[in-house]
């Protein structure tokens, strides 16, 4: 029987984005950015990010 997928979250959509731009230095140690901002970003709404 095939493994169904399960459907990628916003949470998990913002983890990868954010992890991302963590490993291609799009986000520095020490740079500031607010939920709202990252939100924004993402689509997504503050809670998930």
């Amino acid at each position: 029987m095939a493994n169904p997928r399960r459907k990628e979250s916003v949470a998990d959509r913002v983890y990868e984005a954010l992890k991302e731009d963590i490993f291609e230095f799009r986000l520095i140690p020490g740079d500031r950015f607010s939920e709202g901002d990252v939100g924004t970003r993402l689509n997504a709404s503050r809670t998930p990010v």
